[in-house]
């Protein structure tokens, strides 16, 4: 089986463990690049919100399916 690289997909496809190991991490670098700071960030900012949203038990394909629940809602379908 081939490993999951988390670092190739978008910042909203990473699971919560991926996140939270990411922030996690940062404090633990030696040198860290702008590049890294940035990713941080967007892995602090997601963590926010799905915490906000309620999501944060969730997969980011349940998140998905959530997001398209609450979108038909609004639409009345």
């Amino acid at each position: 089986m081939t490993e999951r690289n988390h670092y190739l997909l978008e910042i909203t496809k990473w699971t919560m463990k991926e996140l939270e190991d990411e922030v996690d991490g940062y404090e633990q670098l030696g040198g860290v690049g702008l590049k890294d700071t940035l990713r941080r960030n967007e892995a602090e900012d997601e963590l926010n919100w799905r915490n906000e949203k309620g999501y944060y038990d969730l997969t980011p394909e349940e998140i998905q399916e959530e997001r398209s629940k609450d979108d038909n809602k609004k639409n009345g379908e």
